[in-house]
């Protein structure tokens, strides 16, 4: 497991993400709250003169549940501040590594498409739905019988 041992807060971490975000063009960002604490981080993009929102999670609940069963994870480590500090910890790694195959495009327009690409799934609705959500609900946006 990535990132399980870091000390750097979920409030910097949230902040070098909208700085990467920034940097790529993105606008409209926002942090996702849930009971007063940081969930994920909701973007846009203008793709062919549409804007196109997007929703990266960062999925805590998952984090502190691997944290638990892994055994390389310290007991000390196990607890629900140090999963925070992972899952953000992990989003910005899972961002830089979408935006380092996104940064081989050239143009503008053509990074535009490739992170509409690399980020498909997490296109949202209005209702913010990522599009993933919206497909595990569907039966009819199945891709297989």
């Amino acid at each position: 497991m990535k990132n399980y041992t870091t000390k750097i807060a979920v409030s910097k971490t949230s902040g070098e993400i909208i700085e990467l975000l920034t940097e790529n063009d993105a606008k409209n960002i926002t942090i996702q709250n849930y009971e007063k604490k940081p969930v994920g981080i909701i973007f846009s993009l203008d793709i062919k003169d549409k804007e196109v929102r997007f929703l990266l999670e960062a999925n805590v609940d998952a984090t502190l549940r691997a944290m638990v069963v892994n055994k390389k994870v310290t007991k000390s480590h196990k607890n629900i501040e140090q999963a925070e500090r992972t899952a953000w910890r992990n989003l910005k790694l899972y961002l830089e590594v979408k935006l380092a195959f996104i940064a081989v495009e050239g143009e503008k327009e053509q990074r535009m498409l490739e992170m509409q690409k690399e980020f498909f799934a997490n296109m949202i609705d209005m209702e913010q739905k990522t599009l993933f959500q919206a497909y595990k609900e569907d039966e009819k946006l199945r891709l297989t019988q």
